[in-house]
């Protein structure tokens, strides 16, 4: 319960960083507006900070969209549960009574009956979501104009069984969460990078401890 991200929205000049509940989201107050655990938060530019949304459990990906205005974060679920969220202003994610996945704190699964915001897609067996990233309608990359999602570890019982260490690859339509397809990695993949100058997606992947990338020819 130690993820997080920080990312920087250029177009108003701040950062936003996602915050987790570092695994006590009963005495870290995740539920309610009040301090920054468990948070997404509006970091300013006079050294303050503004509380953008909470009941968020560990984050682990996060990425401001300028051209759709939107700011996407990806999330770790329990048993079940892993999420991607739009985020939105001053609304509850639910964490840590309402969630799709089992255990612990967990009381429901329907988001919208209990007045929170519910994520945009979640899933049954957890990928173990990690970095989010989108790839520019210019680059020539086969996915150009699309969201990535990397994973940690998943199931193991091969390509076709596993929810982790793929890449997933989505679109979000009016606010609707799209798939595309997944790349299956074959490694737990923590970061992502898009680099525009040589139009190349580099990958952090955990298990080998290698930086990967994927380039045109």
């Amino acid at each position: 319960h130690t993820g997080g991200r920080l990312v920087y929205n250029e177009i108003v000049d701040e950062f936003y960083f996602a915050i987790p509940d570092y695994g006590s989201p009963i005495e870290n107050k995740v539920s309610v507006n009040d301090g920054i655990y468990g948070k997404i938060i509006k970091l300013k530019n006079d050294g303050n900070y503004e509380v953008i949304s909470w009941g968020h459990r560990n984050p682990q990906g996060l990425f401001f969209d300028k051209e759709k205005n939107i700011l996407i974060e990806s999330e770790h679920g329990p048993s079940g549960g892993d999420e991607i969220n739009l985020i939105k202003q001053n609304k509850n994610y639910g964490w840590p009574t309402t969630s799709f996945g089992d255990g612990g704190t967990v009381e429901y699964h329907d988001h919208k009956s209990r007045g929170f915001e519910a994520p945009i897609f979640t899933w049954v067996d957890n990928p173990g979501v990690s970095e989010v990233v989108k790839i520019p309608d210019k680059s020539k990359l086969y996915f150009k104009n699309k969201y990535i999602l990397s994973s940690l570890s998943g199931s193991q019982r091969g390509p076709e069984e596993y929810s982790g260490l793929h890449l997933y690859i989505f679109d979000i339509i009016e606010g609707e969460y799209e798939f595309s397809e997944r790349i299956f990695v074959n490694d737990r993949v923590r970061d992502l990078k898009y680099n525009s100058n040589d139009d190349t997606l580099y990958l952090v992947l955990e298990t080998s401890q290698k930086i990967a990338k994927i380039k045109t020819k």
